[in-house]
């Protein structure tokens, strides 16, 4: 028998690691790292450089040090660390700096989560028909900076490059379709979105230099398959806002919508079959449900069900990079060779 007496440090750090999270926001925000590229620097030459106060920077960083170990310090010098240099330096191939945006509401929907479950009701709903500009377009853009690195990563280990069309089904900001399109020249992607948000996808694409290769598309996949068959669908973080009926009518939408032999690639966050993992997947299903109805981290055999049932036969799911859970659902739709 274990006799361990616990103590309240065994609850306590679990907030620590709160506080870890956001002093790497914090630095995001303030695009530290970016600052760090070139060489290391001192408290002062940080603070002066981002004109803010050097004694609060000093806490930033320290705290930033000790907890994540994203930047080092010796001799009073600030450095980044590999990984730092490698994901959260603006102009770097695999910048994920500008994801702060979407990690800064993430945290504050999280806040509510007793009420959400106490009443029902999710306290940080969200309407994307209602809210403001200026907040869905931030939102859209932090979502981006992820798709984008992601996309990057399955179209050549997919070799999209072998496919003309891709959709992309609730493609959002049109991240995903971007950087599908930097590593694949001669892809085009459609995005398909609800009005709004396809108009504000459209200048993520402009201002990519992408105009001539995507195009926004607005249609209800929910109510009905897209008008023209498709070689493959990519469905990014979609059948997780939704009940499980309705994710099940749009793989049937979709499936309707690709050639025979046509590939579906569907990223989320997937639970495994006993809901214990992956952490990240997880922590997810506290942001769903304080902001959606419906939607959740739905387990493996769910995405298997909707898939086999639309008629998507070699489903196979592969665990995706990152601290998020994300995992990759692919299938082929079955028909002649």
């Amino acid at each position: 028998m274990n006799s361990k007496t616990s103590d309240w440090s065994d609850v306590s750090q679990h907030f620590t690691n709160y506080f870890a999270a956001v002093s790497v926001l914090a630095a995001m925000q303030l695009e530290l790292f970016t600052r760090l590229r070139d060489a290391p620097s001192t408290y002062e030459e940080l603070a002066t450089d981002l004109a803010v106060d050097p004694r609060r920077l000093r806490m930033l960083l320290t705290t930033l040090a000790t907890s994540t170990g994203l930047v080092t310090i010796t001799d009073g010098r600030v450095s980044n660390s590999a990984a730092a240099a490698q994901f959260l330096v603006k102009g770097e191939p695999q910048y994920m700096g500008g994801a702060h945006e979407l990690y800064s509401r993430l945290f504050a929907a999280v806040l509510p989560t007793a009420d959400s479950i106490r009443t029902g009701i999710p306290q940080s709903a969200r309407d994307w028909d209602t809210l403001p500009d200026d907040q869905l377009r931030s939102t859209l853009r932090g979502l981006n900076a992820g798709a984008t690195g992601q996309a990057r990563m399955i179209a050549r280990e997919y070799d999209f490059g072998r496919l003309d069309t891709i959709v992309d089904v609730g493609g959002g900001g049109g991240g995903f379709a971007i950087g599908a399109c930097e590593v694949c020249p001669n892809l085009a992607v459609h995005v398909v979105e609800r009005p709004r948000i396809a108009r504000m996808a459209q200048d993520f694409v402009d201002a990519a230099g992408l105009t001539s290769r995507i195009k926004t598309v607005t249609h209800d996949i929910v109510a009905s398959p897209l008008h023209e068959p498709y070689p493959a669908a990519v469905l990014r973080n979609l059948l997780q806002v939704m009940s499980s009926e309705q994710a099940q009518r749009v793989v049937e939408n979709v499936a309707a919508s690709l050639r025979p032999n046509g590939e579906i690639f569907v990223i989320g966050q997937i639970l495994d079959d006993d809901l214990m993992g992956p952490p990240g997947a997880q922590g997810i299903n506290l942001v769903f449900l304080n902001v959606y109805r419906d939607g959740e981290a739905y387990p493996e055999s769910s995405y298997r069900t909707w898939l086999t049932r639309a008629g998507f036969v070699d489903v196979q799911r592969k665990l995706l990079p990152g601290g998020l859970g994300n995992s990759l659902m692919t299938g082929r739709r079955a028909g002649s060779s």
